[in-house]
């Protein structure tokens, strides 16, 4: 996931996000991913549609992202951490989409 001179491969882990599944899916669906279970679940409980729109704002991002350089990135290789970082970024950024409609 990253170039010969250590820079992130964004295709890479673009489609890693995109084909990493959950455990669990609506009964009913085979293999989803973790964005079209959020997208499910948002369809069928509005309650849970606005605790997981509370969740993914950016401010809950970046205190996430906060914490993890304080508390756990120390544990981790540069680049660990900077992929780790970039794919929740990315995360995040996906799930506040599935709300704006896109």
């Amino acid at each position: 996931m990253f170039t010969s001179k250590g820079k992130i491969i964004e295709l890479d882990v673009e489609r890693y996000i995109k084909k990493s599944q959950p455990r669990l899916c609506p009964s009913g669906s085979s293999k989803v991913n973790h964005f079209e279970l959020i997208s499910h679940i948002i369809a069928k409980n509005k309650d849970y549609s606005s605790r997981i729109k509370m969740l993914c704002t950016v401010e809950k991002e970046n205190d996430i992202i906060k914490m993890l350089k304080k508390e756990v990135f120390i544990y981790f290789s540069e680049k660990r951490a900077a992929l780790v970082e970039y794919t929740l970024k990315k995360r995040f950024h996906i799930i506040r989409g599935i709300f704006d409609g896109k």
